[in-house]
């Protein structure tokens, strides 16, 4: 999952949202040093990842995706999903993704003391371009993996996976449609768990 669900999946709870949102800087027990609720975020997101890398749809996407992403294949299954629940968004919240997005600058914003260095700044650029709101479209993201391309010390192409997404459109969301539910029900299970 990318940022988009990770930040879904926290539910209302905006300690969790934040640690959901660090937690790929955050290694280690270095979680330890966070207050209990933005540990379970971290703990949460782990989870997620886990949870999504070992799933046979995203084992099916990444097969697809392998031969020419190689390692990268993982991220762009991430990318994937988050494309198809901003584009499907309606089905998920009865707020607009805008204002579900503004939302969730402002709760990271809000505790700023929290994030790394490298989040904040993750951070800053994703508010400044509309990230979240631009895997909607194939073109935004298009864009958005054309910028972490640039940002990755081997060239990765990741854009041009966006041509495999556009020959298999409805296949992939298809699988994504049946991948969601699981990873819904998976994350229900561990906030209860927190509650």
């Amino acid at each position: 999952m990318n940022y988009l669900a990770h930040l879904y999946l926290s539910a209302t709870n905006k300690e969790i949202m934040l640690g959901n949102f660090i937690a790929d800087r955050v290694k280690g027990n270095q979680y330890l040093k966070y207050p209990p609720e933005v540990q379970q975020g971290i703990l949460l997101h782990r989870s997620i990842d886990s949870f999504t890398d070992e799933h046979r749809v995203s084992k099916l996407i990444k097969k697809e995706l392998f031969p020419a992403h190689r390692h990268y294949s993982a991220v762009l299954v991430d990318m994937f999903y988050d494309h198809f629940l901003a584009k499907n968004w309606q089905l998920y919240s009865s707020k607009t993704l805008p204002e579900y997005a503004d939302y969730c600058y402002k709760v990271l914003i809000d505790f700023k003391e929290y994030l790394p260095d490298s989040s904040l700044r993750y951070l800053t650029a994703m508010k400044q371009y509309r990230w979240l709101e631009s895997y909607e479209t194939i073109e935004g993201l298009e864009n958005v993996l054309h910028l972490m391309s640039q940002r990755t010390k081997f060239p990765t192409q990741l854009d041009e996976s966006v041509w495999i997404l556009k020959n298999q459109y409805a296949y992939f969301e298809s699988l994504f449609f049946e991948f969601f539910p699981t990873i819904e029900d998976h994350v229900n299970q561990k906030i209860i768990k927190y509650a």
